[in-house]
């Protein structure tokens, strides 16, 4: 027992040495040396104020925002806890919650985006689709008491590139809800 324990502890304390100090700091060093912005978090300011995360979905509940896509997130002593509900196609649970935020865009025959609707599997989705965005334009034009078109043009502007047009066309709702305020405060 002897013979093994002290080449163990060696290896142990080595690879405690390397893998849990030397990595981290090399790769935390090479990420802000490569991509100073993510590797801070990608932090969005506005006014020089930090307002949130570019990556991370935001919570925005006044009328004059864009609203961002549910989540199944809550708070537990002063903590955001994200996660997915991992409820079923068959839960009743489930298809009352589609049902509750479904009749909250109802808008006669209009098909709504399931983006709306849908939770997104870690609650922390920082865009939804361009048709989320476009169909919450009427509201936001009310509440801030300017044309529709000139919402919608802000919409267009503040869409994501997409790689090679493959996948839907998104919009940040932290960028574009700091555009309306920086523009239309």
């Amino acid at each position: 027992m002897k013979r093994h324990g002290k080449p163990a502890l060696i290896l142990l304390l080595l690879g405690t040495f390397l893998f849990g100090g030397v990595y981290p700091l090399v790769i935390w060093g090479t990420a802000n040396l490569l991509f100073p912005s993510k590797a801070q978090g990608s932090k969005v300011f506005l006014n020089d104020k930090c307002v949130g995360l570019y990556f991370v979905g935001q919570s925005f509940t006044k009328s004059k925002y864009f609203w961002p896509r549910p989540s199944w997130s809550y708070r537990s002593k002063d903590r955001l806890i994200s996660g997915g509900s991992n409820l079923s196609w068959s839960s009743p649970l489930l298809r009352a919650s589609v049902e509750a935020k479904s009749r909250i865009w109802r808008q006669e025959d209009e098909s709504i985006p399931e983006d709306l609707v849908m939770s997104s599997a870690s609650g922390c989705d920082p865009e939804i689709s361009l048709d989320a965005a476009l169909i919450q334009v009427p509201r936001i034009a009310v509440m801030r008491s300017l044309p529709e078109e000139v919402i919608t043009a802000l919409v267009t502007e503040c869409q994501e590139p997409t790689f090679g047009n493959l996948f839907p066309k998104r919009v940040n709702v932290l960028k574009l809800n700091n555009a309306l305020d920086g523009r239309f405060f």
